[in-house]
């Protein structure tokens, strides 16, 4: 016991203290730092199997997994393409393009998850907004707004 912690929790801060300072400080990955962390918790014997690897059997981390394999696939088969060309063509100015971007997200989202539907626009998005020349993040964030603005109909 130090500073009425035990060893466990001291183990915990250290690791959570050395993952925050590696994804601030480096170019590493995010997902080989956290499962990075989980391995030393593990390895340490602070969680044990069961409770370092229950966050990957939850339905919304495989249904996001699932997801990604599909956007994939459309984007291989050039679905994606068509999409930024027929859907969201080539607007004139930023606004016309975040107003392009959020009336389908909001409308698909009125009927599917919100993560589906961030999870399905985020390669689209990605590959529009290096079309029109805009930061990827300049539409990312209205994406996530209007997949919540679409979530809220009933």
């Amino acid at each position: 016991m130090f500073l009425g912690f035990g060893l466990d929790a001291w183990i915990t801060i250290v690791t959570v203290l050395g993952m925050f300072s590696i994804l601030l400080f480096t170019k590493w990955r995010s997902d080989l730092v956290f499962l990075g962390a989980i391995g030393v918790l593990f390895v340490t014997g602070v969680l044990d199997a069961k409770d370092a690897f229950s966050g990957f059997s939850g339905t919304s981390v495989i249904t996001v997994g699932v997801l990604f394999v599909v956007v994939a696939g459309l984007m291989h088969t050039g679905v994606l393409q068509c999409i930024v060309r027929y859907l969201l063509g080539t607007p004139s100015s930023y606004s016309k393009a975040v107003m392009r971007l959020m009336l389908p997200v909001a409308a698909l989202s009125a009927f599917l998850s919100n993560t589906t539907v961030v999870t399905l626009f985020v390669g689209i998005v990605k590959m529009w907004a290096k079309k029109l020349g805009i930061s990827p993040s300049k539409l990312l964030i209205p994406l996530s707004y209007a997949s919540g603005m679409g979530g809220v109909c009933p």
